[in-house]
C-alpha cells in the first residue's frame, strides 16, 4: 500500500470510530434519566439498570445535600 492510501484508510477508520462513539448515546433506552440535579449524565455512565455500559459506570442519583467541615460536598437527587 502506498503511504497516501494508508493515510486515507487511517483517516476513514478514525472518522468511523468517532461516528460510533457519537451514536452510543442513541443505544441507551429512552426510559433512562439523562440528568441528575441539572447535570447531564452522558453514556457510558447512566442512572438505573440497563442505562450504563457496565456496573462501574452506574451513577446513583439521590436527592440530598451534605457538606462536611472540610468543604467536601455531595449533591445528588433521587427521582
Amino acid at each position: 500500500m502506498s503511504s497516501n492510501t494508508s493515510c486515507s484508510l487511517l483517516s476513514l477508520l478514525f472518522l468511523l470510530l468517532l461516528l460510533i462513539l457519537d451514536s452510543a448515546d442513541l443505544t441507551v433506552s429512552s426510559y433512562c434519566l439523562r440528568n441528575c440535579g441539572g447535570i447531564k449524565i452522558p453514556y457510558p455512565f447512566g442512572i438505573g439498570m440497563g442505562c450504563y455500559l457496565e456496573h462501574s459506570y452506574e451513577i446513583e442519583c439521590v436527592n440530598s445535600y451534605e457538606c462536611s467541615i472540610s468543604y467536601e460536598c455531595s449533591i445528588s437527587y433521587n427521582y
